[in-house]
């Protein structure tokens, strides 16, 4: 009976009971579901991690300008790339920092260009007598010199510079005399820290010792050397206050 008709006495006529219902027919139930199907949500992608090899002390003025610029780095990366930044010679020494980036053992390196002037002459600038008289030029100097780093470190030793600064001009500390004229070179066991000041101090009349910048300090109190070239940001870094008696300023 339909809904609406009239009531009939068709009992004896074939029923449509037995005819094949929809009950049997395919349902959606069996059909994948959301939960099933592949998921279309994007996985956070893991983090490009680069290490950055630093040659100088956590909290010094060479490591906080380095650490200025991994802050700023990574708040634009937004975690898509991290630097992190290994000061101290945690994880290259610095007589391997330039080799390390060289060869792919870290990816980023921070350190004083001129140290490796032996292996490329042009990175001797920095340390190179009488170009500046100021930190303002200085500081300009070696921003124009960045663009002749990249030309040669691109070209011959698979690396690229992203910025230079500079900690100011290299000044003669000594424990015995004070610096003032030619004279006062003569014989005077001075640490030189890379081949432009070893040229410096032998040109000058002195004795130049090759010891690792860092190492001023030990090689005053030790008397293997009597006078160091280093910068005034390193006088502080390295204590030196505490053990060198004069001082001759550049600039």
């Amino acid at each position: 009976m339909a809904c609406g008709e009239e009531e009939t006495t068709t009992t004896a006529a074939p029923a449509t009971t037995q005819a094949p219902t929809t009950t049997q027919a395919p349902t959606t139930s069996q059909a994948p579901t959301t939960s099933q199907a592949a998921s279309t949500t994007t996985k956070p992608e893991k983090a490009i991690v680069l290490r950055v090899a630093h040659t100088h002390p956590v909290n010094t003025p060479p490591c906080i300008a380095v650490a200025e610029f991994v802050d700023k780095f990574n708040a634009e990366a937004a975690g898509k790339c991290v630097l992190e930044l290994h000061p101290n010679q945690s994880i290259l020494s610095i007589p391997d920092c330039f080799d390390g980036v060289r060869t792919g053992a870290v990816e980023m390196a921070a350190f004083p260009i001129a140290i490796f002037g032996s292996i490329e002459p042009v990175l001797n600038l920095p340390e190179v007598p009488f170009m500046v008289n100021n930190i303002q030029g200085d500081a300009a100097y070696n921003k124009e010199m960045l663009a002749i780093y990249d030309e040669v470190l691109t070209a011959k030793y698979n690396m690229k510079p992203l910025f230079c600064f500079t900690v100011g001009g290299l000044e003669i500390w000594t424990t015995t005399n004070p610096v003032k004229t030619l004279e006062d070179w003569k014989g005077m066991l001075t640490q030189t820290i890379s081949p432009v000041t070893a040229k410096v101090v032998e040109y000058l009349g002195g004795a130049g010792v090759a010891v690792d910048f860092l190492e001023a300090y030990q090689a005053m109190q030790k008397r293997v050397v009597d006078a160091t070239l280093q910068s005034p940001s390193a006088v502080t870094t390295l204590n030196l206050q505490e053990i060198v008696k004069y001082a001759t300023t550049l600039y």
